[in-house]
C-alpha cells in the first residue's frame, strides 16, 4: 500500500519559525538548522481538549516546547500569506 505524500510542510506554515542564532539565544546546535518552533494554538500542554490537537507535557512542571523539522507536515497547516502558500 502506497502512502500519500504530505503536501503541507512546516516550512510553509504561518505557525512555524525556523531556529536561528537569535531565537535560540546563540545556541543553534549543529543538525538543528532545519528545525523550528511551532506556535499553533491546536497544541497545548497537558490537556487533550481540542479536535485535531496535540498534547505535550513534561515531568518537571516547567514549560515545554514543540519543535519540528521543516519537512514535517500537519493537519493544522495554515499558509504563511493569507492562508496560502
Amino acid at each position: 500500500m502506497a502512502t500519500a505524500e504530505i503536501k503541507f510542510h512546516c516550512r510553509d506554515c504561518k505557525h512555524w519559525e525556523r531556529f536561528t542564532e537569535k531565537n535560540t539565544m546563540g545556541n543553534l546546535d549543529k543538525g538543528r538548522e532545519n528545525y523550528g518552533y511551532c506556535s499553533s494554538d491546536q497544541f497545548n500542554e497537558g490537556f487533550p481538549n481540542k479536535p485535531r490537537g496535540l498534547v505535550y507535557w513534561d515531568h518537571e512542571g516547567y514549560s515545554a516546547g514543540f519543535e519540528t523539522d521543516q519537512d514535517f507536515g500537519c493537519v493544522n497547516f495554515e499558509g504563511k500569506i493569507n492562508g496560502c502558500i
